[in-house]
């Protein structure tokens, strides 16, 4: 994956983060603190201008209580599936 698909894939899964936690009806400092980050953390990671490494990953996908292959995109339960296309 070259680094404009590393972007790409950051911004659509930050994106999708941001629905999730609006669907639950978190604020971005509950978020933070529900997963173990800050509020400015969970801002610049949903709007693709931070990267994310796994325990990180796992912690948001815990405090929206999903599995973290939902949160990638997986099963979608109900949401859109992301389209990578739209998105660039």
């Amino acid at each position: 994956m070259n680094s404009d698909d590393q972007a790409a894939f950051l911004r659509a899964l930050g994106k999708r983060v941001r629905l999730l936690r609006l669907m639950k009806e978190l604020t971005q400092e509950e978020l933070g603190r529900q997963a173990g980050v800050s509020r400015s953390f969970i801002s610049l990671f949903e709007k693709g201008e931070h990267g994310i490494d796994i325990r990180a990953l796992l912690r948001i996908a815990h405090a929206l209580d999903l599995p973290l292959a939902e949160l990638l995109g997986g099963t979608s339960g109900g949401l859109p599936r992301d389209r990578a296309e739209g998105d660039r």
